[in-house]
């Protein structure tokens, strides 16, 4: 788990609302503190995805689409960047990013000490972006299913988000190195 500081908020900010540089993640939940508080929840609603005919179970045998746990940054990012444009900045924000199955395999298959796991060891890979006035700082995550001391999948987790950000022109100082 890393920290990092954002150096250029306005630029990470218009990367992370208004542009596709974040879209290939889910939402695990989003809160702004504005004129009023938006709590979101990234959990996808599988109810809403049901068939509504009353012969759901046939419906179901004929190849329903399979829904993620999560609904993509990208659906998301109009309706947070809706609720913070304007002349004031919002007191602060907290966004939970997470990769998808895809980006974890990819990130795993990159890194040679990650060759003996599993894809399917890994719960989940987090990117936690905290804005109050005090600035910007992310924070990166790794969770297991089970409990282990190698902590190859993570240190490749921080360095592919570290890549990423300088890829996309963010400037960050690593304010800590959680061990």
């Amino acid at each position: 788990m890393i920290s990092l500081e954002v150096q250029n908020i306005r630029i990470f900010m218009s990367k992370l609302l208004m542009k596709s540089d974040f879209d290939r993640f889910f939402l695990v939940e989003a809160s702004v503190s504005a004129f009023c508080n938006f709590e979101i929840s990234g959990r996808t609603n599988a109810a809403w995805f049901a068939p509504a005919s009353a012969d759901s179970a046939a419906s179901a045998s004929k190849g329903v689409p399979v829904i993620s746990p999560y609904v993509s940054w990208e659906k998301i990012r109009p309706h947070v960047f809706q609720v913070i444009r304007g002349g004031r900045t919002p007191l602060r924000m907290k966004i939970i990013l997470a990769c998808t199955p895809a980006q974890i395999a990819a990130i795993l298959k990159s890194s040679p000490e990650c060759a003996s796991l599993s894809p399917d060891t890994v719960s989940g890979m987090f990117l936690n972006i905290a804005f109050d006035k005090n600035g910007l700082v992310l924070t990166t995550g790794t969770a297991m299913k089970t409990f282990t001391m190698d902590r190859s999948a993570e240190k490749a987790f921080d360095k592919t988000m570290s890549s990423f950000l300088g890829e996309i022109g963010i400037n960050f100082n690593t304010s800590t190195q959680l061990e």
